[in-house]
């Protein structure tokens, strides 16, 4: 998808609940974004760029992004 639109993965951000979401999408280089609901514990070596609660935190997190 990145190729057919010609996007640059930087200007992506995927967000996502489970660890399969993140490091998928962080192997393509695409900012990722883990929706810790259940205040996990995140076991792995790739870190997500971004952790959030709720779906409620997006919007700011995509404001900050922007500006």
């Amino acid at each position: 998808m990145l190729k057919f639109y010609r996007t640059n993965p930087k200007q992506v951000l995927h967000v996502g609940d489970s660890a399969s979401d993140v490091l998928g999408a962080s192997r393509e280089g695409i900012v990722t974004c883990w929706i810790n609901r259940n205040n996990r514990v995140w076991e792995h070596d790739v870190k997500p760029d971004y952790i959030v609660q709720s779906l409620n935190e997006i919007e700011e997190l995509l404001m900050t992004r922007k500006n």
